[in-house]
């Protein structure tokens, strides 16, 4: 068929209830004309929303709370245009995470809190005052760091201190102070 309008129509109980079509000359239809009802529209290379029979450009819900696609797949880019939602996830299982590395990535460590993990352990948070902390779930500073840290390059620092408060750093492993 090359004119807009029915292939096939659905009915219960002697009302129809959805409908296969064609519209915009060859572009495939599936949906329903009730103003309550979402479809698919199916043209060249895209898959649009419809709802009571028309495009739309509206929120088309895919599932809801208590029936929902378990795995959506997607092949390229997704953009989003608002704001995106994730479960809150755990070390072991990030919220955001790859396919290939399922136990790497990002996750809600708490209230207002980052937790970045890799090989299922968290290795950084960033706390809800904004302070980081590396190999520490709870740091109390801007920058708090549990091990040891190295730094290559030029170094410089400069700091107020007093008899009581200083810094000692070392260029290199054979002991030399800088």
């Amino acid at each position: 068929r090359t004119q807009a309008g029915e292939l096939v129509r659905f009915r219960s109980a002697g009302t129809q209830v959805g409908n296969i079509g064609v519209i915009n000359t060859n572009n495939i239809t599936i949906g329903s004309s009730a103003s309550n009802h979402s479809g698919l529209q199916f043209g060249t290379a895209v898959i649009t929303p419809m709802r009571a029979g028309s495009e739309s450009d509206a929120q088309i819900d895919i599932g809801f709370s208590n029936a929902r696609f378990k795995d959506i797949y997607l092949s390229g880019s997704a953009f989003i245009d608002t704001q995106t939602r994730l479960g809150s996830g755990s070390a072991a299982t990030p919220a955001y995470s790859f396919s290939a590395d399922s136990d790497s990535g990002i996750f809600r460590a708490t209230t207002n809190a980052l937790g970045f993990t890799t090989g299922g352990t968290e290795r950084m948070r960033i706390n809800s005052s904004g302070n980081v902390g590396i190999g520490t779930d709870s740091p109390s500073q801007k920058l708090a760091v549990a091990g040891n840290i190295q730094a290559t390059g030029t170094r410089s620092i400069s700091a107020l201190y007093d008899s009581n408060h200083y810094i000692r750093i070392e260029a290199n492993s054979s002991g030399g102070v800088f």
